[in-house]
């Protein structure tokens, strides 16, 4: 609910739920009133005109946290300016919620659009850990002993692992929880990509949530509250 929050405020979206017919729903809602909400449910915009909205949140959740952080960061501010640093503490709190949210999900999605990757760890005797992840999925996995070139399993595992097609979108094509572990054990110490006959341009976007969520772990709870960050973090270049 942070994060929803979070967004709603930077891009005005609506919150409620119910199908807004050709007559609209006939009365606002107290965010529309107080100007929080672009209030399509009472013809104050159209589809057309709603449509760009939608795409912001889209992009700042898929690809560009910029635009919510602008928005939150500038709120804190005015509000540390008035000395409510109370409901300035909420919102920073609503930001990192929605930043560890998209973080996540960027992350997910990144792994899910790869048709193959093939990683390997050290075993705890001397050997190798192999793992074959396709499109966020683990298609297939060995464990090669020490002192065996591990080249030829590496060949027979891509070969006979499971074939995965990819899921609509950005989702992966196992369950999230599954992709999650992935993600984490690729992260782990020791933990390298094999080189294969195609590179892997595995990657997260430039200006995605991760970003924003370090800088904000990285700053005390206090700071970020009464010194918002600096502004440099408010428009990034590019």
């Amino acid at each position: 609910l942070e994060a929803v929050e979070a967004l709603q405020a930077a891009v005005a979206l609506r919150t409620c739920t119910p199908r807004i017919g050709p007559r609209g729903l006939g009365s606002a809602c107290v965010l529309a009133d107080m100007g929080r909400c672009s209030a399509p449910c009472i013809g104050e915009v159209d589809r057309e005109g709603y449509a760009p909205l939608a795409e912001t949140a889209r992009r700042a959740l898929v690809d560009d946290a910029r635009i919510v952080e602008e928005a939150l960061l500038t709120r804190l501010a005015a509000l540390s300016s008035d000395l409510r640093y109370e409901e300035a503490a909420l919102w920073r709190d609503r930001l990192e919620t929605f930043a560890r949210g998209a973080a996540r999900a960027q992350e997910i999605a990144s792994l899910a659009a790869l048709p193959e990757l093939v990683a390997a760890r050290p075993s705890a005797d001397g050997g190798w850990e192999i793992h074959v992840v396709r499109h966020g999925r683990l298609a297939g996995a060995t464990v090669v002993p020490r002192g065996v070139d591990p080249r030829p399993s590496v060949d027979a595992l891509v070969a006979s692992s499971e074939q995965v097609e990819p899921a609509a979108g950005p989702a992966p094509a196992a369950l999230v929880e599954e992709t999650v572990r992935i993600l984490r054990w690729l992260e782990s110490d020791s933990v390298r990509l094999v080189p294969g006959p195609v590179p892997v341009a595995w990657s997260l976007p430039a200006h995605g949530a991760a970003g924003l969520l370090a800088r904000l772990q990285s700053a005390s709870r206090a700071d970020v509250v009464t010194a918002p960050l600096p502004e440099r973090h408010l428009r990034p270049a590019g």
